[in-house]
């Protein structure tokens, strides 16, 4: 069985995950294009790298497992 199908925390921790990203990438992207319409292209060739790197690390973030992350029940059981 398939650990997606057989579990209902598994697939909560993947919704967040994919909300998550979601987001954070649909945050960046908007950011973009309002920074490159109204920054000085030199400015944004260097905020371009820091926005990337800022999203990166938010959503990196949301993948550190805590002690009460839903998807430590994940784990198969002996």
């Amino acid at each position: 069985m398939r650990l997606q199908e057989g579990s209902p925390a598994f697939r909560r921790a993947e919704r967040v995950f994919s909300l998550v990203w979601g987001v954070v990438l649909l945050g960046e992207c908007v950011v973009r294009v309002v920074g490159a319409y109204t920054l000085p292209v030199g400015t944004m060739v260097w905020l371009g790298s820091v926005i990337m790197i800022v999203s990166m690390a938010l959503t990196s973030s949301s993948a550190v497992p805590s002690p009460q992350a839903p998807w430590r029940a994940c784990s198969p059981r002996k």
